[in-house]
Parts: C-alpha cells; sequence; structure tokens
C-alpha cells in the first residue's frame, strides 16, 4: 500500500509537531531560582544556584553572580508547578539546592569538556581577535611556528562553520519556498529539517550538501591539522632523519675497515680503525683495563 503525502497533510503534521515539541517545553521547563538578596530592591532571577562554603553562585545566561551567603535571605525555587523557599540554609537544605541543579553540572561538564578538546583550544586562540587585522595577524604568528598547517588549523574551521550556517540559511529560505509551515517548522523545530530533506529532497539537496561540506572543512582543520599532531610529526621526521644520518655515518666508518687478524694496538693506524676492532672483531688484546677505550697510550688519548 502505497501512502501519498500531500502538501496539506504535511502542513498539519507539521503544526501537530510544533504544538507538541512546545508542549514538551511547557512540561519539562527547567527549575529556576529566584535569590532574595539584604538591601536588595528585588529578587534576583537565577537559571542555577550553587552552594560552595560560605558562598552561593548565581548563574543567569552563563553569567556567574557570587554573593557571600550571610546576605542572602532566602531562596525561592521554581519547579514545573512546585514553589518553595527556603531562608535556612542548614546542610539538608544546601544540599537540596545543590541536588535541584543538574542541568547547571551538566553545563559545567560540557564546558570543561569543551575547554579541554582542541574545539575550546580554537577558541581561546579566537577569542583575542577583535579585528581583521588581529586576525590576520594570527595567521601569520600559526605560519611561522606550524606553517602551512598551522593556517588550516586556524581558517578550515572558520570557513566550515559559515558554510554550515550559510547552508541552514539556505535550507530554511527553501523551506519557506515550498511552504510557510515548512519553514517556521525548520526555523523553529530543528528536526522537522530531517522531514523536510527526505520529504524535498530536490529543494534541500544543494543547502544540505554545503553545511555537509561545511562539516568536512571544520573537522579536518581541527583534528588533521591539529597543532600538537602536526608538532609531533615533524618531531618524527626530524629524529628518522637523524637516524638515517646516524646510520649512515656509522656505515660509512664501518666500511673504512675490515678485519685483518690484527689484534694489537701496534698494529692499528688509528683510533677509529682500534675503535672498530674492538667492537666488531674478535680476539683483540687493545683494551687491557676493559673500560671500552682501545689503545689509550697510543691512540685513543
Amino acid at each position: 500500500m502505497r501512502i501519498q503525502i500531500t502538501e496539506k497533510k504535511a502542513g498539519c503534521l507539521l503544526v501537530v509537531l510544533i504544538l507538541v515539541s512546545l508542549l514538551h517545553a511547557s512540561v519539562s521547563e527547567a527549575t529556576e531560582f529566584y535569590l532574595s538578596v539584604a538591601g536588595g530592591n528585588e529578587e534576583k532571577h537565577c537559571d542555577s544556584l550553587q552552594i560552595r562554603e560560605n558562598n552561593i553562585a548565581c548563574i543567569e545566561q552563563n553569567q556567574v553572580v557570587s554573593y557571600d551567603l550571610s546576605t542572602v535571605e532566602g531562596v525561592q525555587i521554581i519547579d514545573k508547578e512546585k514553589i518553595e523557599f527556603i531562608n535556612r540554609f542548614t546542610p539538608g537544605t544546601i544540599k537540596k539546592i545543590n541536588a535541584s541543579n543538574q542541568r547547571n553540572r551538566d553545563y559545567e561538564e560540557t564546558v570543561e569538556q569543551i575547554e579541554r578538546s582542541r574545539v575550546g583550544y580554537l577558541i581561546r586562540k579566537l577569542k583575542s581577535v577583535e579585528s581583521f587585522a588581529d586576525l590576520q595577524k594570527l595567521g601569520e604568528k600559526q605560519y611561522q611556528k606550524y606553517g602551512l598547517n598551522g593556517v588550516l588549523h586556524l581558517f578550515l574551521p572558520l570557513l566550515g562553520v559559515l558554510l554550515v550556517f550559510v547552508g541552514l540559511f539556505w535550507l530554511i529560505i527553501a523551506a519557506f519556498r515550498v511552504h510557510i509551515f515548512w519553514g517556521l517548522g525548520c526555523l523553529l523545530l530543528p528536526f522537522v529539517s530531517l522531514f523536510f530533506l527526505f520529504l524535498h529532497w530536490r529543494s534541500a539537496a544543494k543547502p544540505f550538501m554545503l553545511s555537509v561540506i561545511g562539516v568536512i572543512l571544520a573537522c579536518s582543520g581541527v583534528y588533521l591539522f591539529d597543532e600538537k599532531r602536526v608538532r609531533l610529526v615533524k618531531e618524527h621526521r626530524e629524529q628518522s632523519a637523524a637516524r638515517s644520518v646516524k646510520k649512515k655515518a656509522i656505515g660509512q666508518k664501518k666500511s673504512e675497515f675490515s678485519c685483518q687478524g690484527k689484534t694489537r694496538c701496534t698494529q692499528m693506524r688509528s683510533c677509529a680503525e682500534a675503535t672498530f676492532y674492538i667492537r666488531n672483531c674478535p680476539g683483540t688484546k687493545m683494551d687491557g683495563d676493559g673500560d671500552g677505550i682501545p689503545c689509550e697510550s697510543q691512540w685513543c688519548h
């Protein structure tokens, strides 16, 4: 049985998806906090709170403001439809407040993971860029320090992110051209873009491929041209070259001499020949004290 999806049915499906998503967002709304501080005229809204020792940290829009716990008159916790006010900070109530901050802890862990990753390393570098001239100086510094790989490591992710955003913007425009419901769905609900991609592949193919190219460029810039990897590869090449030169030099020295039955220092003509004999030829009598240095009184002073 073949199911035909018309524009009317697709529009109705989008409306249902938007309503379900909005309903889910209202039901699963995160816990909110309101902080009453001594001397303050109004309550301070916080996305999350965290109490450590004698300080209470209010996090709002990723900005942290700390207060001394003795100056806080109370905390109002709004969890869905339940409202609770705490004005005594005992170990039990502090534990309860901190337990309500699962979202904040998840956010902190995510930020720490990003900061430790290669992406965080790039973000920290780009934070110092305030103008095109700063970006140009950073690129020159990368080139002087790491060569072309350093420049690609810096600029490929930027180019990739730009292409991803252009592709997404193009996809939303294509969705609005098909139907206003598709456009609103792709704009408000990211997962609706997947439905649009499958149902209207011809309209979504080019924007989607542009975003894919952007992702590939960004990932290749972050991981393939990582500065640590480039430095390790460079060090490995230098060590390999040094080993090959050393082996070549040893081979040349070995080729200058050969075991011809000589066993005593009086038969040698240089320290290099004596060293070659005690290391490669049996029955030599040129290292009386056994310290590995032959003919110390004649050749190897």
